[in-house]
């Protein structure tokens, strides 16, 4: 067999593609790439550079671990949000794209930055640590309740060179009752909360349901239990004039501004780039 890295390149895409895994030949550069130490440009300026059987070994591995379900961050070890790469492990919720709207509206709606902003189940830590590296943030109290979500927010502070003074990182249920996270009250709340429904779970895509943490996906038999709780809150948490912005499920808006209208003076739903509700925004 040829061990041209274009030709192992092709012979991986095939792989992935006879399993259906979408987006074969793109995900096959990226394992390879990545695995490799290279970018994927990087690939094509070096297609005839052959592979030493430890790299192919690991192609093979990682192919093998993608056609099993497993996401494409965990194999990796990292993604990429909102321009800059965190570190990812099982155990931790993948952010999507579409939580970068948080990020935009932040920045949007007040260009001058917050002062004291609360991330409700951090998780990887993107949207906090997104909101100190760019400015927009003074002060970030970051909180989950998964030790595995706290140690990866503090290794990923790290590695955006977030000044330790800018962070505070917490373990802890911030649903439970009466609890007031430290540093309240705060200017801004943002969360990528839990919001699907119980009944969903089996219907979810394989790779998600058998490998992202089911407590960071599940809330409740209409999807809105976190959203619920932090609702009832939010008043103790915000400065008066604060603002809370909450990451939805597609139809949930209608459901969210009802909760969100106990505390709130004013509100509104954001839809994403689909036309799906995506952001619910409340201002205190």
């Amino acid at each position: 067999m040829n061990d041209r890295l274009i030709d192992i390149l092709k012979l991986g895409t095939e792989y992935l593609q006879k399993h259906g895994v979408e987006s074969s030949r793109l995900e096959a550069e990226i394992l390879l790439s990545d695995g490799m130490g290279k970018s994927r440009l990087d690939l094509y300026l070096d297609f005839d550079h052959p592979l030493d059987e430890k790299e192919k070994d690991l192609f093979r591995k990682r192919l093998k671990r993608r056609v099993m379900g497993e996401p494409l961050q965990y194999i990796t070890g990292h993604t990429d949000f909102y321009g800059y790469r965190f570190v990812m492990r099982p155990g931790v919720l993948i952010a999507r794209p579409e939580t970068e709207m948080i990020i935009e509206l932040s920045k949007k709606i007040k260009p001058d930055g917050f002062g004291n902003v609360l991330d409700v189940g951090c998780g990887s830590g993107v949207i906090g640590l997104t909101l100190l590296a760019k400015g927009i943030a003074e002060k970030v109290t970051a909180i989950d309740v998964s030790k595995e979500a706290v140690d990866l927010t503090m290794e990923n502070a790290i590695r955006l060179k977030v000044d330790s003074k800018e962070l505070t990182v917490i373990q802890a249920d911030v649903f439970a009752k009466k609890y007031l996270p430290p540093g309240a009250p705060f200017d801004l709340v943002v969360s990528n909360p839990p919001y699907i429904r119980n009944s969903e779970w089996h219907s979810l895509p394989p790779h998600i349901r058998e490998h992202e943490p089911q407590e960071a996906l599940l809330s409740g038999d209409d999807g809105l239990n976190a959203h619920r709780a932090l609702a009832s809150v939010m008043k103790e948490w915000l400065k008066p004039g604060g603002m809370f912005l909450g990451e939805i499920g597609a139809e949930q808006g209608e459901q969210a501004q009802e909760l969100h209208n106990i505390w709130a003076a004013s509100l509104l739903i954001h839809k994403d780039l689909a036309g799906y509700d995506r952001i619910i925004e409340a201002i205190y």
